[in-house]
C-alpha cells in the first residue's frame, strides 16, 4: 500500500490483512468524530474498493457533526488490497467479487435468451 493514505484520512485507522488463501487486504476503519465504542454502538457500512473509494468517503464523516444533517453516526469499514497486490486492485476485485461462471451452463442460458428473443 502507498503510504500516501497513512495517517492523512482523519478518524482513519489502516490495518493490513492476510486471508487463508494468501491474499493481502487493506482494511481502512473510519470512526464517526468523538466516537468512543464504550458508551455508543454504531452501525457499520462496509464499503468496498477500498482503494479507489477510501479517499473520497471516509473524509464525508464529518458531516456527521453538522446538527442540519440527518445521518445517524456511523463507522465505515473500507476494504481493498495491501502490498504489491494494491497495484492491481481492479484487475483483483474480479478475482473476490465476481461469482465463478460455469461455463457450460453459461453457454446453454444464453442459446436459450438468444432463441426466445429470435422467436418473438
Amino acid at each position: 500500500m502507498s503510504t500516501m493514505w497513512q495517517g492523512c484520512l482523519p478518524h482513519t485507522d489502516y490495518f493490513e490483512m492476510r486471508s487463508s488463501g494468501g491474499h493481502d487486504y487493506g482494511v481502512w476503519v473510519t470512526t464517526p468524530p468523538r466516537y468512543d465504542p464504550a458508551t455508543a454502538q454504531a452501525p457499520v457500512v462496509y464499503v468496498l474498493d477500498g482503494n479507489w473509494a477510501v479517499g473520497m468517503t471516509a473524509p464525508l464523516i464529518v458531516t456527521q457533526l453538522d446538527p442540519m444533517q440527518s445521518v445517524q453516526p456511523y463507522v465505515q469499514v473500507s476494504v481493498g488490497y495491501a502490498g504489491e497486490e494494491a497495484e492491481h486492485w481492479e484487475r483483483l476485485r474480479n478475482r473476490d467479487l465476481v461469482p465463478p461462471v460455469n461455463p457450460s451452463r453459461r453457454s446453454s442460458s444464453m442459446r436459450w435468451r438468444w432463441g426466445s428473443i429470435r422467436a418473438r
